[in-house]
């Protein structure tokens, strides 16, 4: 079980929360890093890709951790049913995402596209790699239970 530092287990709510402000914290750091360094400071001072990886660095590891308890959340089904979800989630959330990015790719050649739409794509594309990451999670809990259970 995932805990606080007084012992008491984290909380869906708190996973939630903790997963929106590290993943909004990263989103506005993205948009307005240029804004963060000049231009001239990045040069030869702190490289924008460093400070990117830095940030990155710093964050993960919560929202990895979240991940994990969301993982963790028992939905009261069957294992096979629980396992089935799982891959499919697996499989289908990056082949659902090929599909609409090659038909985004053939529609984009004759629509121009505003900030909201790419936002909204962005959003989707993160909140995908976090279900699959959460699936993936989901099966290895499932299979370490097995173990356990077998030894």
């Amino acid at each position: 079980m995932i805990q606080t530092a007084r012992r008491k287990p984290i909380g869906i709510s708190l996973a939630l929360a903790a997963l929106a402000a590290h993943i909004g914290y990263l989103w506005f750091f993205l948009q307005s890093i240029d804004r963060l360094l000049p231009a001239t400071v990045t040069l030869w001072m702190l490289p924008q890709t460093e400070l990117i990886f830095y940030q990155f660095s710093l964050m993960m590891p919560v929202v990895f951790l979240m991940l994990v308890r969301m993982a963790k959340i028992r939905l009261g089904l069957s294992t096979r049913l629980d396992v089935g979800l799982s891959l499919a989630a697996l499989v289908l959330i990056p082949a659902g995402a090929f599909i609409l990015g090659s038909v985004l790719s053939r529609i984009s050649r004759t629509i121009s596209w505003n900030d909201g739409v790419q936002y909204i794509l962005i959003a989707s594309m993160v909140t995908g790699t976090a279900f699959i990451l959460v699936a993936f999670l989901r099966l290895l809990i499932r299979l370490h239970d097995l173990i356990q259970r077998q030894s």
